[in-house]
């Protein structure tokens, strides 16, 4: 069914809801270019183009419709946390039934975070990763983590590539670091981990104008040390400039952010791996657009819009589009009423007196108004590695210190956001926060010694 065929069927709709949605879908015909080696980009197809006016259509339909109603509980506990000097003997607290804080003489300087394990890298004069130490906190104590190594080799007629990947698996999650030089210099190539997968990781090869290509993706199998070609992009006819790249754990999309040839600033772009095309995910939607993510191996998720905010749900497998949320206000740092992008798949709507409930991107329903909660100006959130709860905390004034004096998390799935108050933070130098897994939370500060305030929320 082509646009026209779908518009003239749909003759019992509002016309002035026709009439934009012809005029947004069909500008004019796009033609797709060829791509080295098979890849074609596709910039609007008719199948997608009439998902896409669907799900504008049943947006626009429902505009009056009541958002389903959920329900967040608020618990700002009544006692303060009092902070001790960063550095002293291991203590701990209790606040309230909610929260368990460890107060540890430790650092975690040098460490990396953001995995299912903290890990630390030795590198050579080059930046290539020569060894890789794995270790977790437990029981207030780092403890080491064996590191398996599989070492790879990738060959082709530009050449051959030899490295290794360092890796653990931890809690069913993988964390996996490598990085070096391409042969001959000209580029570098780096480990990067598959959401969903502790089996294998891509290998992104970044070729730039010296190298006949501009990037490549590489994925290797951890137990066997077999590597193949996902995709390859060249300067010539392909996407330049890759700064993303993320897969879905089937291996049967890819999203790129860079551009074409012609293009200026950095875009999205859907790749189909299974059938070579790439999709101008902008052009598509006729939008642009924030940020684009894969919610799971079937979902991606698109956020965007000009002066408001908008969002669509792309269903891989049978290309449908919908959209669920169409060109609600952005909240800004001067007070104004709007919606806050937590950057996963969950936002905060704010009205103009502080009340706040949560938008599912997803489904675009809304929570009621979190009851007692006032939303203030300056609170930073940071999702945990799953997306399923989001650290929120407020600074102090307290210069070259992130002086958190208020902290908690708001648990999406429980529908729960818990908050409390820190006094005595002037007395250390609070340097870093950050997950160590969907349920603790760590501050890193400087007293009169290196500390780690470790934060279990239930």
């Amino acid at each position: 069914m082509t646009p026209d065929m779908l518009l003239d069927a749909l003759g019992g709709v509002d016309p002035a809801l026709l009439s934009g949605a012809r005029a947004r879908l069909m500008p004019g015909e796009s033609i797709p270019a060829k791509r080295r080696g098979g890849l074609s980009l596709r910039l609007l197809a008719a199948a997608a183009a009439a998902a896409v006016l669907l799900g504008a259509l049943a947006a626009a339909m429902a505009g009056n419709v009541e958002f389903r109603t959920a329900v967040f509980s608020f618990l700002h506990l009544s006692v303060p946390e009092q902070v001790p000097p960063a550095g002293d003997a291991s203590s701990g607290a209790q606040l309230g039934d909610a929260v368990q804080v460890q107060y540890l003489p430790l650092s975690l300087e040098g460490w990396q975070t953001g995995g299912t394990a903290l890990w630390q890298a030795e590198r050579d004069q080059d930046g290539t990763v020569d060894s890789v130490r794995f270790a977790a906190l437990e029981d207030g104590t780092l403890r080491d983590i064996p590191a398996e190594v599989t070492p790879f080799r990738f060959a082709d007629s530009g050449g051959t590539l030899t490295g290794q990947v360092f890796w653990c698996v931890r809690n069913g999650g993988l964390t996996a670091v490598g990085e070096g030089s391409l042969p001959d210099g000209g580029g570098r190539w780096e480990a990067q981990t598959i959401p969903g997968r502790s089996d294998a990781v891509v290998l992104l090869l970044r070729g730039g104008l010296l190298r006949e290509f501009d990037f490549r993706a590489v994925l290797l199998d951890l137990g066997s040390g077999e590597s193949r070609l996902l995709t390859e992009q060249h300067p010539a006819d392909g996407l330049r400039g890759i700064t993303g790249f993320s897969l879905t754990s089937d291996l049967r999309h890819a999203l790129l952010t860079g551009h074409v040839r012609g293009e200026t600033g950095q875009h999205p772009y859907l790749l189909d791996l299974e059938h070579g095309t790439l999709t101008a995910l902008e052009e598509t939607l006729g939008a642009s657009l924030d940020r684009a993510v894969f919610l799971d191996s079937g979902i991606l998720l698109l956020t965007g819009g000009e002066d408001t905010c908008s969002a669509w749900v792309w269903d891989l497998s049978s290309g449908a589009v919908e959209q669920t949320v169409n060109s609600l206000p952005r909240y800004d740092s001067a007070g104004s009423q709007g919606v806050l992008d937590l950057g996963g798949r969950y936002a905060l709507e704010i009205d103009s007196n502080g009340q706040a409930a949560v938008l599912d991107w997803k489904t675009g329903t809304r929570s009621a108004p979190i009851e007692g909660f006032t939303f203030v100006s300056g609170t930073q959130f940071l999702l945990s590695p799953s997306g399923d709860r989001a650290c929120c905390f407020l600074s102090g004034k307290k210069d070259s210190s992130l002086d958190v004096t208020q902290l908690g998390v708001l648990d999406f799935a429980a529908g729960q956001l818990v908050l409390f108050d820190r006094v005595g933070t002037e007395q250390n130098q609070e340097r870093s926060l950050g997950w160590l897994d969907d349920s603790r939370v760590f501050l890193s500060a400087q007293g009169a010694d290196s500390g780690l305030f470790l934060y279990t929320f239930r």
